[in-house]
């Protein structure tokens, strides 16, 4: 498919052989760092039987990679993103190898471009080293415990021994100048959605403390007055939480509980803002809410609007024609 340049195509399409990984990989190294051309790749076997659904799918992925985008929701769906500029961003890290230690972990962090949430950029940076501390407490040039008394204080530790990690993102400030520059000049947005995702309970305090701040630097950077409203919300999926339906009434085809099915009593920690939220219809199994936690508000959410506005968020993902289990930004 060819752009403007006849010479530059938008995508190449890529049939291949079979499923092997080392192929994949290197085409997809090759297409996004060397040539810079997006790459679809479709399997043989596939093109020949010619599925519906298997066609159907190919096509959401090379229309979003081409520009477009496959779900809209209009302003009774998301008022309060209509009412003013607003990014939602997402973001997440990824763990170093135990195995094979000479593999680098990456952090990343995407952003939306346009009001109705539809397109993003990403903006990815490598993690130089393992990180560790104390659980709740920040790290800086003095200590602040910023969760409730029952919170654990000690250090802890996995089976093998070892401190966990820290999942707080570096270079939070440079990759959220990056977005701020492709959406301030446009928009000047005034509210910041922020999700993280895979933070353990005992690294809020830091990574609250540390993120919120590189947010806010980074504001200042590109103006000295620019403060927007934040929003810090972390979003956990290693859980052992699960739901289920009291009758018939209350679950789905495959007796899981209802895609919107929200929970924020009497298994959420009485004094924070958590709740869990079951945003996708199950298929198989049994299905696994996610589990939300609000770190920073300072856009003071009430429960309802800021659990619908995270589930109708969920049927934007790109790659999916119903909701799916987590926001889609993480």
């Amino acid at each position: 498919m060819q752009g403007d340049n006849p010479e530059r195509p938008q995508l190449i399409l890529i049939v291949l052989p079979d499923t092997g990984q080392r192929l994949y990989g290197e085409i997809k190294r090759v297409g996004d760092t060397v040539v810079g051309v997006a790459t679809q790749c479709v399997q043989s076997k596939h093109v020949l039987e010619r599925k519906v659904r298997y066609c159907a799918n190919v096509c959401l992925k090379i229309n979003a990679k081409l520009g477009g985008y496959n779900a809209y929701l209009g302003k009774s769906q998301l008022p309060f993103i209509y009412e003013r500029p607003i990014m939602i961003v997402g973001a997440d890290v990824s763990a170093f190898d135990a195995i094979r230690p000479s593999i680098a972990a990456l952090v990343g962090i995407v952003g939306s471009l346009n009001l109705d949430c539809t397109k993003i950029t990403a903006a990815m940076r490598l993690r130089k080293q393992r990180v560790f501390l104390a659980s709740g407490f920040c790290s800086g040039p003095f200590l602040i415990h910023l969760r409730s008394p029952a919170t654990k204080t000690k250090t802890e530790r996995p089976p093998n021994g070892e401190p966990r990690r820290q999942d707080v993102i570096q270079d939070v400030q440079g990759m959220m100048i990056e977005h701020l520059n492709a959406f301030y000049e446009v928009y000047n947005m005034s509210v910041f959605f922020f999700y993280h995702d895979g933070v353990s309970d005992g690294q809020f305090a830091n990574v609250q403390f540390r993120e919120v701040s590189d947010i806010a630097l980074a504001c200042r950077e590109i103006h000295p007055e620019y403060a927007p409203k934040i929003t810090f919300v972390v979003v956990q999926k290693r859980h052992s939480a699960r739901f289920f339906p009291m009758d018939e009434k209350g679950c789905d085809r495959s007796k899981n509980v209802k895609a919107g099915t929200v929970v924020d009593k009497t298994v959420v920690d009485p004094n924070d803002f958590d709740f869990y939220l079951n945003s996708h219809a199950g298929i198989q199994g049994t299905s696994r809410p996610a589990h939300y936690y609000v770190l920073e508000d300072q856009n003071n959410f009430t429960s309802d609007a800021l659990q619908q506005l995270t589930y109708r968020l969920c049927y934007l993902y790109a790659r999916a024609t119903r909701s799916v289990s987590v926001v889609p930004p993480v």
